[in-house]
């Protein structure tokens, strides 16, 4: 499979809301580099948003502009980022029922 040889990933979504493919590069250990712009417009309004909701210090890394992206690609990756460990911490199918039961039995 071709992200598991990847070093990273860049990822390029104007705003998105669950990060599914996010989550399935991650669980392959890859990090990945995701452009935010911060804002989608509909309707000639702007709306603040995200392109990488559940993106962490242990998954990759925002990027905004061209100097951003060029800085990650400078730096070094080695030890940086764990995401496959963050998928396993918070990720699961298991997790995600218990801290979903906890939520609706709250409620």
């Amino acid at each position: 499979m071709a992200l598991q040889k990847a070093s990273f990933v860049v990822y390029f979504v104007e705003q998105e809301s669950q990060g599914i493919a996010l989550q399935e590069i991650w669980a392959t250990d890859t990090p990945t580099f995701v452009w935010n712009p911060e804002i989608w417009m509909y309707n000639n309004i702007n709306y603040a948003c995200t392109s990488a909701p559940y993106l962490s210090e242990y998954t990759g890394s925002f990027f905004k502009t061209k100097e951003d992206y060029s800085q990650l690609l400078h730096q070094p990756l080695s030890h940086k980022y764990s995401p496959k460990k963050w998928v396993l911490e918070n990720m699961t199918d298991a997790i995600c029922a218990k801290a979903f039961m906890n939520k609706t039995t709250q409620i």
